[in-house]
């Protein structure tokens, strides 16, 4: 069994095919970058929650204190 294909079916097949894997290649980076960002915010969010914390049992042992 012989398929051939025209030029313009092969260029439109290579075009079509470069963009599929640019696109998919483009949202796994953007994933990934993504991810990264994300795992920054929550580390920064966890300290300043732990910095609360530290403050409100400093403030509520001081109050205590006073009593």
């Amino acid at each position: 069994m012989n398929i051939t294909f025209s030029f313009t079916t092969r260029l439109t097949i290579i075009a079509l095919l470069s963009f599929l894997i640019f696109f998919i290649v483009s949202l796994i980076v953007v994933y990934e970058l993504g991810k990264e960002h994300a795992i920054e915010i929550m580390k920064e969010e966890n300290q300043r929650i732990s910095l609360d914390e530290k403050k409100n049992t400093q403030l509520d042992q001081a109050t205590e204190g006073k009593k």
